[in-house]
């Protein structure tokens, strides 16, 4: 798919690993076998699973797309999301977020059964490698000592063969990053292999890469060629290198890697065919373990409060990413023999402000299937902060809160029936940012006590004059559309601001109106729906509508696309707050542009998915 700011959003990885391809949670990612040496349980549970979208230099991350379960949020200025009482599978929860500019992430966790906080790091995908013609094919080097080997006249389109320019999106990930498990397709190393079996993974290096001809249209692998991929292998894994390896692709509905075939050993590389670009690995595979452990402040009894977690480091994983609500931590690791090697969980000072753990965790032997309880981590003496949070008319939110620190790091919690309550780093100058479900957020800096002191901050009233961000953006397909992703700003269009509302009278019944103003792509798109429906929830036909572009900044018509029958298109509210709140939703279907008039006019149709906004409704019309 093509996502943008109108740009394409390449997604793909390349890992000893390459990665090619989007991510969906609609699936649970449940083991298609059981696998009697490794067994998983899984049930459905429900969970608050809430987290913050982060760039590479630890800043959020606005008008991110999050997808849980099918469901999917938009993140705000604060780069925050919250999914409350979100179904999912007990052994594994997937979290998958795209914005345009940056590689899709997929990250999943262990869930808890209250409440599951996520840290997700988006990479930026750069400017692209170019190769000249695919026609000749040719080998694209990149950073890092990876390569790809295209094969002449080896490309398709959507539509067909491909012999034009290759622009390719690249980024070589080493197995030595510090931060491995944030840059890994899945985060967590799970896979699935030929038998159906559950396997943890142990990487020899990665690539992102996405390839795209000069239009902007994805580029595939054509049927009966081959693309060959090099993995370099580093130094430090030199000796365990064998001479072959299994390679892996990223199912985009599981969020698991499924074995596919091999790459042999030549010399200080791993070589390997593949006929698709989705994700690829050549990596290692093991049984899986569980190991289970707490974190604990130094001289603190537990308290019921939410707990902003340090980032724990896990041997042979890198940095795992903590799902926050509680103190109880289970990481699915390869088996294997640990004794005798470095330190295997602790929290290093340099992912969280130069705070470390005071002791160490060792790992010891593990066996296929065991959950080994390590006990707990301890962390030094911290800092309690306690606020409580309140929206209009008295109301206590949900929300979530992050905690900037200056040193480097940020922390994440749940805020719950309109209270935080969490253990912080000690004395640490940091942004705290409380951000209520559907309330634009609220900004405090302070400095984190220390001692087990608890800092009281009073109230944070997030019901203010401004609301949070409307945002609508869909996909849209034909007329020369190839999948493009269109997101459209918080700006005027022909009333004072973009905003839903009711209209009791309108002429052929009444409607929910939506309307949206100027996109973030060259010239402009705007969106006017009128659906069949009275304020609730539920899914309804879209009577009348249009989406309007004009693709040349203003200096050509517009092209309306509209909705000629109400059973082509449809909309979905999540949420229909009271006037002053928010209407959520989704839609899809199929629009239409008139072409000449009269009896010999025809119509050309696009097909718009993934239809998703969040506006604030005013008063009914």
């Amino acid at each position: 798919m093509k996502t943008s700011l109108l740009a394409p959003v390449l997604r793909a990885a390349l890992f000893a690993s390459v990665l090619v391809g989007a991510t969906s949670c609609e699936k649970q990612p449940v083991s298609k076998k059981p696998d009697p040496n490794n067994p998983i349980e899984s049930i459905p549970i429900t969970t608050d699973v809430f987290g913050v979208v982060l760039d590479e230099q630890d800043q959020p991350l606005q008008g991110a797309i999050v997808e849980v379960s099918g469901n999917t949020v938009t993140t705000g200025p604060a780069g925050t999301f919250a999914f409350r009482e979100a179904v999912v599978s007990s052994d594994r929860c997937v979290v998958h977020v795209r914005k345009a500019g940056y590689f899709e992430a997929a990250v999943g966790v262990v869930p808890n059964d209250k409440s599951t906080g996520v840290r997700v790091m988006l990479t930026e995908m750069g400017q692209p490698l170019t190769l000249a013609s695919a026609a000749a094919g040719g080998t694209l080097q990149l950073p890092g000592g990876a390569s790809i080997e295209l094969p002449a006249n080896g490309l398709n389109t959507s539509s067909g063969s491909y012999s034009g320019a290759v622009n390719a999106y690249v980024r070589y990930i080493s197995p030595e990053s510090r931060r491995l498990a944030q840059l890994m397709p899945g985060n967590d190393f799970q896979a699935e292999n030929t038998a159906g079996e559950r396997v943890t993974l142990t990487t020899f290096g990665a690539m992102q890469v996405e390839l795209y001809a000069t239009s902007g249209q994805a580029l595939q692998v054509a049927n009966g060629k081959t693309a060959t991929l090099h993995f370099p292998i580093v130094a430090s894994q030199s000796s365990a290198a064998g001479s072959t390896i299994p390679l892996w692709h990223f199912d985009t509905e599981t969020g698991l890697w499924e074995e596919e075939g091999a790459a042999t050993r030549s010399g200080s590389e791993y070589v390997g065919s593949v006929k698709h670009f989705s994700a690829w690995n050549a990596d290692q595979a093991d049984r899986t373990a569980f190991v289970k452990f707490s974190v604990k402040s130094s001289g603190l009894a537990d308290f019921g409060g939410e707990v902003m977690w340090p980032l724990i480091r896990v041997r042979r994983l890198g940095q795992v990413l903590m799902p926050a609500a509680g103190r109880q931590m289970v990481v699915p690791v390869p088996v294997g023999n640990y004794s005798g090697g470095p330190d295997d969980v602790w929290a290093d000072p340099a992912d969280n402000g130069g705070v470390g753990s005071l002791n160490r965790l060792s790992l010891g032997n593990l066996t296929a299937g065991q959950t080994l309880d390590l006990g707990q981590l301890q962390m030094p003496e911290g800092g309690l902060l306690h606020a409580e949070v309140t929206g209009c008319n008295s109301s206590k939110p949900n929300g979530v809160a992050t905690l900037a620190f200056d040193n480097g790091g940020v922390y994440v919690a749940n805020v719950s029936n309109g209270s935080l309550r969490t253990w912080c780093l000690p004395g640490q100058a940091a942004t705290l940012t409380i951000t209520a479900d559907g309330a634009p957020s609220v900004t405090r800096r302070i400095t984190t006590p220390s001692g087990n002191r608890t800092l009281e901050l009073g109230s944070f009233n997030t019901c203010g004059n401004t609301q949070a961000g409307v945002t609508m953006a869909f996909t849209i397909d034909g007329d020369g559309h190839n999948n493009e992703r269109v997101e459209l700003r918080d700006e005027p269009q022909y009333y004072d601001t973009p905003q839903a509302f009711f209209e009791p009278n309108f002429p052929t019944g009444a409607v929910t109106t939506l309307l949206m103003g100027r996109s973030t792509r060259q010239g402009y798109v705007t969106s006017t729906l009128n659906v069949a429906a009275q304020p609730g929830l539920g899914t309804f036909p879209i009577k009348m509508g249009s989406v309007a572009f004009n693709l040349n900044s203003g200096s050509s018509p517009a092209i309306y696309y509209e909705v000629a029958n109400p059973a082509d298109a449809t909309v979905t509210f999540s949420r229909y707050d009271a006037v002053g709140g928010r209407i959520q939703g989704t839609f899809s279907g199929r629009f239409y542009k008139r072409i000449g008039t009269g009896p010999r006019s025809t119509t050309v149709s696009v097909q718009v998915t993934n239809g998703t906004f969040d506006m604030v409704r005013t008063a009914n019309k």
